[in-house]
């Protein structure tokens, strides 16, 4: 019998239960990353739009924007509520309203003081969504070393109908079953890690805001628009990181 035919053949009830698990984390875990993506798309692009009019230039939108379709949707997985979509809708229009007025830099603090409270909103549903989707990391980690403890001790016993396997094919199954669990683990460490440097990007990301928001009044536009391009390039960093769960 093939290995892999032994694979399937060894499967128990409860095997299939914890793999089911799995494939359910995994199926949260990329829609997860979808809302995830869409609200960094929204607020690199406010970002970008605000230091760009913080200049003198007119502002051209940017292309995270243009990536952008559809809504989000509140999410108790990811801890978004109706106040959170709210402000990625407000947030959204208002860069594409700038788009079409290509407004200058007198207009930049009013701009700040207008759309703050919704950006901090916009900033927290990140905060809270990469938070909830580090958690759902280390459930499918746990679950995938629980797969993966249960098909080695599996292979560790003697079970009827095991006339065929002998013991250079059993060591064989044991090997595959080491160097893939090692692999997928290793993968799953690097996503969970990416997401740690995410949440620590947003958080410094959101307190610049709030810094930038308090003193908006006695700020030059200069002052401004270095915080919001710094703001700008720490979200570039951290969509990387997202890119990388």
């Amino acid at each position: 019998m093939p290995i892999a035919n032994w694979l399937t053949f060894r499967q128990t009830s409860d095997s299939i239960a914890l793999e089911k698990n799995l494939r359910t984390l995994k199926a949260v875990t990329g829609q997860d990353k979808e809302t995830l993506l869409k609200l960094h798309a929204i607020t690199t692009g406010y970002m970008s739009a605000l230091a760009q009019l913080a200049g003198e230039d007119a502002y051209s939108i940017s292309p995270e924007i243009k990536q952008v379709s559809g809504a989000i949707q509140a999410s108790d997985s990811l801890k978004i509520n109706a106040d959170h979509v709210s402000a990625y809708s407000n947030i959204a229009q208002r860069v594409a309203d700038w788009a079409l007025a290509a407004k200058q830099a007198k207009d930049i603090k009013q701009m700040v003081r207008q759309n703050g409270a919704d950006m901090d909103k916009l900033l927290e549903a990140m905060q809270l969504a990469t938070q909830a989707y580090g958690i759902v990391l280390e459930q499918e980690i746990q679950s995938y070393e629980l797969v993966a403890d249960y098909r080695q001790a599996q292979w560790s016993a003697k079970l009827p109908g095991d006339v065929g396997l002998t013991p250079e094919r059993r060591e064989v199954i044991a090997t595959v079953l080491r160097r893939s669990t090692q692999a997928d683990l290793a993968a799953q460490q690097q996503a969970l890690k990416a997401q740690q440097a995410a949440a620590a990007g947003l958080d410094r990301v959101r307190q610049a805001h709030e810094v930038m928001l308090k003193n908006v009044d006695r700020l030059s536009a200069k002052d401004v628009q270095a915080i919001l391009r710094q703001a700008s390039s720490d979200l570039k960093s951290i969509r990387q990181s997202i890119s990388d769960f």
